[in-house]
C-alpha cells in the first residue's frame, strides 16, 4: 500500500470522526444495547471455552456505575440466557461492538472501526476513479463529510454504516476491478465480507448488488470479455464467504442453520399493516391453531409492524422463547398465504412505501448526547445527560437535501454523455434503489434506513464529474 493511499486513508478517517468531537461520543439506538449484550454474551462464553475467563470475573469490560456492582454471571446464567432468548441482531456485530466497546462503554473506539473502514473503501474509490490532482480528492472529502450523512453513521453504534460499505465496494469490485491492484483485493475482500454480515438485509443488499455485477459482466462476456466471469466469481464468492459465516455462526450459537439466525418475524409484523393481509389472517385465526393467533386470543392484533414487534403488547413482551420460535417457524406458510390471497393490496401497499422510503432520509432519531450506565455485568443503558447541540444535524439535513437533489439533476446530464465512471456510478445507485426495496418491504418506511445509504448518490454524482474529464484525457470508460 502505497503512501499516498495511506495519507488519504488517514486524512479521511479523520475528518469523517468530527461527529465525536460535536457531540463529545457516539449516536446510540435502542437496539445498540442489544448488540452490546448479545457480544458480551458470546464472547464469555467462548473465553471460558477456551479457559481464558476465571471464575467469578466478568468478561464485561469495566463500565463506571458509582455506587453499583455486580456479581459476574455464572457460566449455567449466560448458557440459560442464550437459551431462553426470543430473538438475536447480527452475531458478528454484536461481537463487533461488544469488542470496540472501549472503556465505560462509550463505543468511541468502535466509532472509529467504522471511520477506519470507510476510510479505506473511499481512499481506494477516489484512487480508482478520479483523477490524481489533489482537488478532486477534497472537493469529494468535503462534500461527503460536511454534506452528506455519511459522518454522522460512521459514527452511529448499528450497523447502518456497513450497508453503504456493502453497496460501495461489491460495485467497485463489479465494475472497476480492473482498475485496483492484486495487494487492495484480500482488505477490500474481508471487509466486504464482514459488512455483509453485520445485518441480514445486507445480506439481500450484496444478493441484488450480484444480481446487477452479473447482467453487466455476461454483457462483457459475450463480448469477448475474457475477465468478466472472473470479476462475478469474485463478487459471487464474497456474498457466499459472509453467508457461510452467518450460517455457521447461527450453527453454533443457536443450531440453527439461516442467513437470518434466531431472527424476530419482521415479515409477518410488516404484513400487518396491509388492511386485506390483516384481515386474512384474522379469518386463518378461526380454522388454524396458529402461534399469533393464541397470542392475540382475545385481543386486538396489532396494526403496525413496530407495535406488533416493541410495542407493550408486542411479541417481545408478550411472547417466550418456544413461542417466539413458534412464529419464526409459522411465518414463512402465513406470509405465502397472505400474498396469494392479497396481491393486489399487498402490492400496492409495497410500491407506495418503496416511493415513501426513497424519499425519507432525515437524521432524525440519531442518539447524540448520552452516556452508558451499567444495569448488570452484561446489560447497559444509555442516559441522555445532557441535550446535544442540534444545529449541526439541521444543518447537515439542508445540506444533504440538497446535495441530493443537484446529483440527481447531474445524473439528467452526465448520464446520457459517455462517462468512464458510469457503470460504477449506475451500480451506486442501483444499489440505493434496492437498500430502499429491501428495507421498506421487510420492515418499515423509516429515516435511518435510507440515510445509511443517501451518501452514496453525491459520491455516484461526484464519481461522474471526475469520469468526464478522464474521458476528455483519452482513458477507457467502463
Amino acid at each position: 500500500m502505497d503512501r499516498h493511499l495511506l495519507r488519504r486513508i488517514l486524512l479521511l478517517w479523520l475528518i469523517l470522526l468530527w461527529p465525536l468531537a460535536v457531540f463529545k461520543g457516539p449516536a446510540d439506538f435502542p437496539d445498540t444495547t442489544s448488540y452490546y449484550k448479545g457480544g458480551a454474551v458470546a464472547v464469555s462464553i467462548v473465553l471460558e471455552r477456551l479457559g481464558l475467563s476465571s471464575t467469578g470475573r466478568s468478561a464485561t469490560p469495566a463500565i463506571a456505575s458509582p455506587g453499583r456492582s455486580a456479581a459476574a454471571p455464572s457460566h449455567a446464567d449466560k448458557t440459560r440466557l442464550v437459551k431462553d432468548v426470543k430473538g438475536v441482531r447480527s452475531i458478528s456485530y454484536s461481537v463487533f461492538s461488544y469488542v470496540f466497546s472501549g472503556p465505560g462503554a462509550a463505543f468511541i473506539p468502535l466509532a472509529m472501526m467504522q471511520a477506519l473502514f470507510i476510510a479505506i473503501c473511499l481512499a481506494v474509490t477516489f484512487n480508482a476513479a478520479m483523477p490524481p490532482e489533489q482537488r478532486y480528492f477534497r472537493d469529494a472529502t468535503l462534500v461527503l463529510a460536511f454534506a452528506s450523512t455519511l459522518a454522522p453513521y460512521v459514527c452511529y453504534v448499528m450497523p447502518d454504516i456497513f450497508a453503504g460499505i456493502t453497496i460501495l465496494l461489491l460495485a467497485l469490485l463489479g465494475a472497476a476491478a480492473n482498475r485496483l491492484s492484486r495487494a487492495l483485493l484480500p482488505p477490500l475482500i474481508a471487509i466486504a465480507a464482514f459488512a455483509i454480515t453485520t445485518h441480514p438485509s445486507h445480506i439481500l443488499l450484496a444478493a441484488a448488488m450480484v444480481i446487477m455485477i452479473a447482467a453487466l459482466m455476461l454483457t462483457r462476456a459475450v463480448r469477448g470479455d475474457r475477465t468478466a466471469l472472473v470479476t462475478l466469481g469474485r463478487a459471487a464468492a464474497v456474498v457466499a464467504v459472509a453467508v457461510a459465516a452467518v450460517v455457521a455462526s447461527g450453527l453454533i450459537g443457536f443450531g440453527e442453520a439461516s442467513i437470518a439466525p434466531h431472527r424476530y418475524p419482521f415479515a409477518l409484523a410488516r404484513s400487518l399493516e396491509v388492511p386485506q393481509a390483516r384481515a386474512h389472517l384474522i379469518a386463518m385465526c378461526k380454522s388454524q391453531p396458529l402461534e399469533v393467533c393464541k397470542l392475540y386470543a382475545g385481543k386486538t392484533l396489532p396494526t403496525s409492524s413496530y407495535d406488533f414487534l416493541w410495542g407493550e403488547q408486542g411479541v417481545e413482551n408478550v411472547a417466550n422463547a418456544a413461542q417466539m420460535q413458534a412464529l419464526r417457524d409459522q411465518e414463512p406458510a402465513i406470509i405465502w398465504d397472505m400474498a396469494r390471497t392479497a396481491p393486489l393490496g399487498i402490492a400496492s401497499v409495497l410500491i407506495t412505501d418503496l416511493a415513501r422510503q426513497l424519499a425519507t432520509f432525515n437524521l432524525d432519531g440519531l442518539g447524540f448526547g448520552h452516556t452508558t450506565r451499567q444495569v448488570s455485568p452484561l446489560t447497559i443503558e444509555f442516559i441522555a445527560d445532557r441535550r446535544p447541540w442540534t444545529f449541526p444535524l439541521k444543518l447537515l439535513q439542508v445540506l444533504t437535501v440538497g446535495g441530493v437533489l443537484l446529483s440527481l439533476a447531474a445524473f439528467a446530464f452526465w448520464l446520457r454523455r459517455r462517462n468512464r465512471n458510469a457503470v460504477l456510478a449506475a451500480m451506486l445507485i442501483g444499489g440505493v434503489l434496492a437498500n430502499a426495496a429491501i428495507c421498506s418491504m421487510l420492515s418499515a418506511v423509516a429515516s435511518r434506513y435510507q440515510a445509511r445509504v443517501i451518501w452514496l448518490i453525491p459520491l455516484a454524482a461526484l464519481l461522474l464529474w471526475a469520469g468526464r474529464r478522464e474521458v476528455r484525457q483519452g482513458l477507457p470508460s467502463d
